[in-house]
């Protein structure tokens, strides 16, 4: 660790997590919303900051799929909620970092 802080040593980069830029971003971060949805409509999940989660089935749902059907809906729309997140974080880093 020593060897890495002495590399950086004089480059004007900052590592430390509790630089204030780094503070305000995972602040925002914290605050992004990200919903999805299957391609059936079926399954919708949304997200805040990707700490707590929502998920809505719609009626009858469980009784017209399989589980296999199910589980492939669920996972879509938990794929595409990932998706969504990431490419939000990609762009709050270009507004903290760019």
């Amino acid at each position: 660790m020593r060897q890495y802080r002495e590399a950086l040593d004089g480059t004007g980069l900052y590592t430390d997590s509790n630089d204030p830029q780094n503070l305000t971003f995972f602040a925002d971060r914290a605050n992004i919303v990200s919903v999805a949805e299957s391609s059936d409509g079926r399954i919708t999940i949304s997200s805040s900051g990707m700490d707590s989660f929502s998920v809505d089935i719609k009626p009858g749902t469980v009784y017209e799929l399989s589980a296999d059907e199910f589980c492939a809906s669920a996972s879509e729309a938990a794929t595409k909620l990932a998706q969504d997140f990431l490419a939000k974080v990609q762009e709050l880093k270009k507004q903290h970092y760019q």
